[in-house]
């Protein structure tokens, strides 16, 4: 990549940061780019908390971007035989049958395919035992694999307790073990971490024409795994260069190419997304694979996730693209024209496909 180019990508990053965070905007943003793992763009606008200066090192919520490594530790169950995505919830959680659920699958979850009727996750302040117990007696809308409705926390609960179950650990522990630590993410907290890893009232909301405030930690009694990483925008943006790379990150193998194919290609197509404005996105077995809800060009073979309205990453498959974004600060915005969608727009029209 030339200095030409990467100095063109961060002016225009600069430019369109610098007229979304503002007093009547975003706190902070975070924003990196990298292609084939070289990094192109790494910087931080704005403030972390009110007074604060915001940097390149502060821990971000990732929100759902959370996702993408439990998809990493199931991908090393894939790859030692331990549990296959077409296996049925309840023959590994049996109380999972209720409700008509006894035909979901692994990936019946993973592809959000499995829509409940209930749509309030209502267990902030379970235990993770009693939040399993609780979700398992839900009932099915549709039959399994019929309809798409995004799951943000109920289904990831679930996918994390059939993880335990099969491999007799804790998913937390495997989530550090075989993606975090391998991919060198020193700074990056797991499910919440320390309290002083995740400092009250970094997260925050912009209502329209209003007064900043922030959003308050709902009270928890367990960790959530599809939604409590913190981290750096570049540490975030690990698990897609070393996705791209089709498993592989600093010469070391995570997952075989065969997991790759499995869980980073699309399986799931024509199926419209309720919680998407009834878009019809394409996804992988954990990962949205639509360029669409991202702003990349038509055609783009891509993976990735967003989470909130406050983070986006995703990685091209085809130019080694890496692209990682996070905020302190939820700012509404119509769907598909985000900032996030924007600077997506961006990164691509400066260095090409």
């Amino acid at each position: 990549m030339t200095t030409t180019v990467t100095d063109a990508l961060q002016a225009r990053v600069r430019d369109r940061l610098a007229a979304a965070v503002n007093p009547r905007g975003r706190l902070g943003v975070q924003f990196y780019v990298s292609r084939h793992g070289e990094p192109l763009c790494d910087v931080a606008v704005g403030e972390f908390r009110p007074g604060e200066t915001l940097t390149t090192a502060h821990r971000m919520r990732w929100m759902c971007v959370s996702k993408p490594v439990l998809v990493f530790v199931l991908a090393r169950l894939h790859d030692r035989g331990e549990l296959s995505t077409g296996t049925r919830v309840a023959d590994v959680i049996p109380e999972f049958a209720a409700g008509g659920k006894q035909e979901v699958t692994v990936e019946h979850l993973l592809t959000h395919t499995a829509v409940f009727a209930q749509r309030d996750f209502k267990a902030w302040r379970m235990s993770r035992d009693a939040a399993v117990e609780f979700v398992c007696g839900w009932t099915l809308e549709d039959p399994a694999g019929t309809r798409a409705w995004y799951s943000g926390v109920a289904a990831w609960l679930i996918l994390s307790e059939v993880v335990r179950r099969v491999s007799g650990r804790d998913y937390f522990d495997l989530a550090r073990e075989w993606a975090l630590d391998p991919l060198g993410m020193t700074a990056t907290t797991d499910f919440g971490g320390a309290d002083e890893a995740r400092p009250s009232g970094a997260l925050f909301q912009r209502p329209e024409n209003g007064p900043l405030m922030r959003i308050p930690e709902p009270p928890r009694a367990t960790p959530w795994p599809g939604t409590e990483i913190w981290g750096p925008a570049r540490e975030l943006a690990r698990l897609f260069e070393c996705a791209v790379s089709g498993g592989v990150a600093d010469g070391r193998r995570l997952f075989s190419p065969a997991a790759f194919e499995h869980f980073f290609t699309p399986c799931r197509t024509g199926l419209r997304d309720g919680y998407f404005n009834d878009l019809e996105l394409d996804w992988s077995r954990g990962l949205c694979a639509d360029p669409v809800l991202f702003g990349a060009p038509a055609g783009a073979r891509v993976v990735g996730h967003t989470g909130y309205v406050t983070a986006l990453a995703l990685g091209d498959l085809d130019t080694g693209l890496v692209i990682s974004y996070l905020s302190n600060t939820a700012v509404r915005e119509p769907l598909l024209h985000t900032l996030e969608n924007e600077l997506v727009r961006d990164v691509y029209q400066a260095v090409g496909r």
